[in-house]
């Protein structure tokens, strides 16, 4: 797995997740980059590249947004693979977090 930030002009941060995320490291790795994406006025976190996922990544996902959102922050979901909409649509989290499909969306 691999995940990275990058910065974009105007408080915009993109935290992009690439594999599989399942173990410890992943988990830590994501949190990590994600918690210092949190001073940003609009996160996306794209997961177009994500293999595998479970419980304790969507619970990641679900705390950061709220967190992000008491600071009067945006966070989207962006892109996410076949895998990654699944879990989202079967959790129902497609009602409570910003997902954006560009292919769909745009």
């Amino acid at each position: 797995m691999i995940v990275d930030n990058y910065p974009i002009s105007d408080g915009t941060m993109i935290v992009k997740i690439s594999g599989e995320i399942s173990g410890i490291k992943s988990i830590d790795a994501i949190h990590e980059k994600l918690n210092s994406a949190m001073d940003s006025d609009r996160v996306y976190l794209d997961l177009s590249e994500v293999d595998f996922t479970g419980s304790v990544f969507i619970n990641i996902l679900i705390n950061f947004s709220k967190k992000h959102k008491e600071r009067l922050g945006k966070f989207y979901i962006l892109n996410p693979s076949s895998v990654a909409t699944d879990i989202l649509d079967i959790m129902n989290l497609d009602k409570v977090l910003n997902i954006i499909h560009s292919s769909r969306d745009n």
